[in-house]
């Protein structure tokens, strides 16, 4: 469903993000960026010459955006704190939107709300 979505929401030039656990690792990112347009914040992640690269992530945590975002100063906080208040580690980046890119970012109509049980 949320592959899906993500191909009814693309046309519409408004940058998407999705995060999670997603429970799975390097096949919840392959899978995902095979069948929908969005990339990955982890920069570890890519395609490369058409093989999907997830990069080992450790954790089933990810950031997702449209392809139109940039992505900077990705982390995957493991800090003391942050052990101390969840098993997972705080994934941290920088998005940068670019309007020449996403033109219709700032002026598009969203599409309608999702209800509940509505199918793609």
């Amino acid at each position: 469903m949320e592959i899906a979505l993500h191909n009814v929401l693309a046309p519409t030039g408004i940058p998407r993000f999705m995060t999670g656990d997603m429970n799975e690792r390097a096949s919840y990112y392959c899978r995902v960026t095979a069948e929908a347009p969005l990339a990955a914040a982890r920069p570890q992640s890519q395609w490369v010459g058409g093989l999907c690269q997830a990069g080992s992530p450790r954790a089933v945590d990810w950031i997702f955006s449209s392809p139109d975002v940039g992505w900077s100063n990705y982390i995957e906080d493991r800090s003391p704190l942050v052990a101390k208040t969840t098993d997972h580690p705080m994934l941290v980046g920088d998005a940068t939107l670019d309007t020449a890119l996403s033109p219709n970012a700032l002026t598009a109509t969203p599409p309608p709300p999702v209800t509940p049980g509505q199918t793609f």
